[in-house]
């Protein structure tokens, strides 16, 4: 009687060790795959790195230019026809000098919308990391450690069981 409790302790002890060693294979082998920031994230930031620097598109700058050099032009020939000369040079500066002040302060609120947008692109890009982070390093660390833990403290709780088991057997027979 006492050789078949011994040998069941023994099979529940080797269960136990069996587990044990489950669980440090668990650890040693689970793979995840590895999340990846979208293209598209990276994309955003990229493009608000470059119109932060451009400010108004040249294209937008240029026609107002283009447009305050045909109004002067307009104003001098009609300034001519009516014989208004040197005296109509002035309004013709001021009104050139504020137009181009507008298109100066328009490229600075460009500028400005584009270093929100930036700095948009930058806190969304951040957070992308920060669940990159997560998902491939804290988590995947985690589950396995636990994982681990449970198969060790399974495998170990079966061996002192058996311990036990036997011991009292022992002392049964004793």
């Amino acid at each position: 009687m006492m050789l078949i409790g011994q040998s069941v302790q023994g099979a529940k002890a080797l269960i136990g060790g069996v587990q044990a060693i489950k669980g440090a294979q668990t650890l040693k082998n689970a793979k995840r795959p590895e999340y990846q920031i979208p293209d598209e994230v990276k994309q955003n930031l990229t493009d608000a790195q470059l119109s932060e620097i451009e400010g108004l598109p040249a294209a937008q700058r240029n026609k107002y230019i283009q447009d305050i050099q045909r109004n002067q032009a307009a104003v001098l020939k009609s300034s001519g026809d009516r014989m208004g000369g040197i005296s109509g040079l002035g309004g013709i500066a001021d009104a050139s000098n504020q137009a181009m002040g507008n298109i100066f302060m328009q490229d600075v609120m460009a500028r400005q919308q584009a270093k929100n947008r930036l700095s948009q692109a930058r806190t969304e890009m951040a957070g992308y990391r920060d669940k990159a982070y997560k998902l491939n390093e804290l988590d995947p660390y985690l589950s396995k450690a636990q994982e681990g833990r449970d198969h060790m403290y399974a495998g170990v709780t079966n061996i002192m069981k058996a311990a036990d088991s036997s011991a009292a057997m022992f002392m049964n027979q004793a």
